[in-house]
Order: structure tokens, then sequence, then C-alpha cells
């Protein structure tokens, strides 16, 4: 049996991860089986809970209470497994907090492709265009982190933004 692809989409608090994995789930529940683990900073697992009703076909995973990239970091190959063993899955997502450094996550996965039998596909970075000013983003750690670790970096909310505002953000990850 061939590993599961397993993807990762990360970005900054808000940025609307779970809505597109929401979007994903709604365009292909009917075809494909798919799982996701979803990292809840908090002790209440609001994004895994909202999966789970917009998508009650697709199994959610929550793994509440501590940040996927440190405090719980051990933990993820043990969840990745259980979510597998339960169900012959198509594809795995995982969604970690906003506050998680998705390369550590990445880091981590890559070690373990073996031991969890997953196949790492390119991790997705979302950002707001909205929030967008180069400044910051260059400035700022917290910014930084998550674009170094994307394989693929999507702006989000373009429809609230002026033209001349993409196209900024565009020749700004350009350089990236």
């Amino acid at each position: 049996m061939a590993n599961t692809p397993c993807h990762i989409i990360a970005g900054p608090l808000g940025v609307g991860k779970t809505t597109a994995i929401l979007d994903y789930l709604r365009q292909h529940a009917a075809s494909q089986r798919v799982g996701v683990l979803v990292n809840d900073f908090g002790p209440v697992g609001l994004d895994s809970t909202t999966l789970q009703a917009e998508a009650p076909g697709t199994k959610v995973l929550n793994v509440p209470g501590g940040c996927i990239c440190c405090t719980m970091l051990s933990e993820l190959p043990g969840c990745i497994n259980r979510l597998l063993a339960e169900q012959d899955l198509d594809r795995l997502i995982i969604e970690p907090s906003g506050m998680a450094s998705p390369a550590q996550v990445i880091d981590l996965l890559r070690d373990a492709q073996l031991q969890v039998k997953i196949n790492l596909q390119p991790a997705v970075v979302m950002l707001n265009m909205v929030d967008f000013d180069e400044e910051t983003y260059e400035r700022m750690g917290y910014y930084q982190m998550f674009c170094e670790a994307a394989d693929i970096l999507v702006f989000n909310r373009c429809d609230q933004a002026t033209e001349p505002k993409i196209e900024r953000a565009r020749q700004w990850a350009a350089k990236l």
C-alpha cells in the first residue's frame, strides 16, 4: 500500500486555513477519503469542531492544548498513525495552529515519513492580503517563519485589497 499524501496548510492566526480546508473537503468529499489533523492552540477545539460539523464524512482529529511544533511535537507521529489506522485515507491534511512553526512540523514529518507512512507534499502557507505590509513581513520573525517554510505561498482575501497592493505582494513574494 502506498504512503498517504500529507499536506500541511499553515499560516498566521485568522488567515483562513480552516475555510480553505473546508472548501477542499466540499469539493472532494465524494471522491476522496480525507483525514484532517487540527492543532487548536487553546483547550477548546473550535477549528476541529467546525470541520467535523461542516464535513461529517471526514475523519477529524484534534490535537488541543498546546502548540504542535513544540509542546505537542512528540505526539504528532502517534496522532497521524491513529488517524491512518482508523480509516484508509486517500489524503491527510495537517492544520497547525497559527502560532506553530511550520518548519518544525515539516522537519519532524520528513524524519518520520516511513514511521507514519505518509508522503509529505509541498507545504502551503497562507497570508492575509489585507494585512500585507512588506516592511512588517520582513522585520517580524513571526511572518518570516511562515514564509521560509512555504513551498507554496497563498495570499488570501485578495478581493479586499487594491491592485497596487496585490502587485507589491507579488513582487515581494517573487524575491523570496
